[in-house]
């Protein structure tokens, strides 16, 4: 049985996680699609969603934006999730890939769905 500190804590990053997500979609699917926030949200969607898995399973979660490393933490708990390796690594990056001026490529509509669909899975 978890705690209800626990079970409140894990809520609140999985809310966040819920939030991001919604956020990615209206946003890449809006008739003023921005592809790069959206995909910034979507890798955000799967940072909060990992940690709160973490969490429930009673570890500490690094302040990191890396979700391939949280993911190889959430694997070696649950090995289903193997699966989710390439999603982990492909969401990586858009923590910071089209935050700032200069990125050489932006991101567009096919950018924006990959990422909600590896968010979606990892959620």
């Amino acid at each position: 049985m978890i705690d209800k500190r626990k079970r409140d804590e894990v809520l609140r990053w999985l809310k966040k996680a819920l939030s991001n997500m919604r956020a990615a979609k209206l946003l890449a699917h809006s008739e003023a699609a921005i592809f790069d926030i959206a995909a910034y949200h979507c890798q955000q969607t799967a940072e909060k969603a990992l940690k709160g898995f973490l969490i429930f399973h009673g570890l500490k979660v690094a302040k990191i934006h890396n979700v391939l490393s949280l993911w190889k933490q959430t694997a070696r708990i649950a090995p289903g999730y193997y699966s989710w390796a390439d999603a982990a690594d492909r969401l990586t990056p858009l923590a910071f890939l089209f935050r700032y001026p200069g990125a050489e490529l932006e991101p567009d509509t096919e950018i924006a769905q990959e990422a909600i669909e590896d968010s979606e899975t990892i959620f």
